[in-house]
């Protein structure tokens, strides 16, 4: 669908060009033709008002630099009969030749023109002993615009080609997010399927042993209860699937407000410090005693305050020590949690926030989807913020820096 895609908008691209070169170079043409022509017939309009006092009978007229032009002139009497020519270019002798290309100039219901069969154009003068008409070759013109043809048909055609090739590049270039994304959702859609089909079987399979007479009710009781968890599992996946979902549908603007930052992970650190506490951990805060004022969703950057504090605790072995900070840098909020970890590569450390990534299997024994940060990650970006992870020292910090 995506090669189609890009075809299409070559397609439809090239075919704007296409019409704009040919609209150029019809522009060009026709302009310079239109010139030619009107240059021409202002040159014409010269030898035919020259006065013919003092000029010999059959003398070319003359133009003041000594300039000449492929003309000839013949002038008619006021019943039509030629009177004289002039002409220091043609041969006139042959007054069949001349009564043909008068008759049509005559013939013509304007008072200039063009003899195409004759590669002419005449311009009619009223005179008072009859009519003038001046006629000036335009094989000269003719060459001029097939010579401009050509240029315009071989410079068209290397435009062409190059926005052929521009195109090709930008359509490869603004469909690779699109194909990103998509690769991205099939992913996803695999991912979230794989990950329910699991629960699924659990259930399926726990329902069928509820079925059999041949298991105690002791089984029985143990069979709901991994039906339950399972049930639960698939609740939880739901909804941090939910929440991925209004977050990339740009949900969290509607719940936007002004709030205190350094209150809201104040309150978010309270759950945190029992739970810490039974898994033999020391939480550890640094928090600002003025407020940090921002703009945000309260109820998502609490998740994210939360979700980072889940993962440290969850991935954190007793005794360690989970640090939380938050500081003012300038115009922006530093929130940062770490906690012990093993060393992770840079690939680990980017990979981390992508939906259903797994650094080893502890995070599928500890009921971990891979969702959490990929949900942080996708909030703090509808907060214009940015958020990444650092391993140093045998800790993981996770970083979220936030506008104020």
């Amino acid at each position: 669908m995506l090669k189609q895609l890009r075809i299409k908008f070559v397609c439809v691209t090239m075919l704007v060009v296409t019409l704009m070169l040919c609209i150029i170079c019809g522009l060009i043409l026709n302009s310079t033709s239109r010139q030619l022509e009107i240059q021409s017939l202002q040159l014409m309009q010269d030898p035919a008002l020259l006065p013919r006092r003092g000029r010999q009978p059959n003398a070319p007229p003359t133009f003041e630099g000594d300039a000449r032009i492929p003309f000839f002139v013949v002038d008619l009497h006021t019943d039509g009969t030629i009177r004289e020519t002039f002409s220091d270019y043609y041969d006139l002798s042959d007054e069949q030749f001349l009564q043909e290309i008068v008759a049509l100039a005559e013939s013509s219901a304007g008072t200039n023109g063009k003899l195409e069969d004759y590669s002419l154009r005449y311009n009619r003068i009223s005179m008072p002993k009859g009519e003038t008409i001046v006629f000036m070759d335009t094989s000269g013109e003719e060459m001029m615009m097939r010579s401009l043809l050509k240029n315009c048909t071989l410079v068209g055609g290397a435009a062409w080609l190059a926005f052929l090739g521009i195109s090709l590049l930008l359509a490869r270039w603004m469909f690779r997010p699109v194909e990103q994304a998509w690769e991205q959702q099939k992913q996803f859609v695999a991912d979230a399927s794989h990950e329910l089909k699991i629960p699924l079987t659990v259930i399926l399979t726990n329902a069928e042993l509820l079925q059999d007479p041949d298991y105690t009710e002791q089984d029985r009781t143990q069979f709901g209860r991994n039906i339950l968890t399972m049930t639960r599992q698939m609740r939880d996946l739901t909804e941090n699937l939910l929440d991925l979902a209004r977050t990339d549908n740009g949900r969290i603007g509607e719940s936007m407000t002004d709030l205190d930052l350094t209150m809201l992970v104040s309150e978010a650190l309270l759950p945190f410090e029992p739970l810490c506490f039974e898994k033999g951990l020391t939480l550890e805060s640094s928090l600002p005693t003025t407020p940090l004022l921002m703009r945000g969703s309260q109820q998502h950057l609490r998740q994210v305050t939360e979700i980072l504090l889940d993962n440290a605790a969850k991935y954190s072995s007793s005794p360690a020590v989970v640090r939380v900070e938050l500081s003012h840098r300038s115009d922006h909020a530093l929130l940062t949690v770490s906690n012990p970890s093993d060393e992770l590569s840079k690939a680990d450390l980017q990979n981390i926030f992508k939906r259903f990534y797994r650094l080893d299997k502890a995070r599928t024994e500890r009921q971990s989807y891979g969702l959490g940060l990929s949900i942080a990650e996708a909030i703090v970006r509808e907060h214009h913020g940015r958020i990444w992870a650092d391993w140093k020292d045998g800790r993981i910090t996770f970083s979220v820096r936030l506008p104020l």
